[in-house]
């Protein structure tokens, strides 16, 4: 965990999670954040809401079958959510996607 000391961050980093293949980039942000919406239902079920303020993928989108899948970094409202998260990261344990 990060130490409120440092420079505290909001966001986190998953990765392995399928990109959208649409050369539309709001449709492609659309996708990731539901994508994200759909991991954070399944690492912390009984939570009705995350806040997500923005998904931001990392890297240069090439398109195509030869696109590798970029890093997404979620960045939440708060760093209540974020440490929740990251505590309960491990019950994601049975999927490839890593938070």
């Amino acid at each position: 965990m990060i130490s409120k000391e440092s420079k505290p961050l909001l966001s986190l980093i998953i990765w392995d999670l399928e990109e959208s293949k649409d050369n539309d980039p709001a449709k492609r942000h659309a996708h990731d954040l539901q994508l994200v919406e759909s991991v954070i239902r399944n690492v912390l079920p009984e939570v009705s809401a995350v806040h997500i303020t923005k998904a931001i993928r990392l890297g240069k989108w090439v398109g195509g079958e030869t696109q590798p899948r970029r890093i997404l970094k979620p960045i939440l409202w708060n760093f209540k959510e974020r440490d929740v998260l990251l505590k309960n990261a491990q019950k994601n344990r049975d999927s490839n996607t890593r938070i």
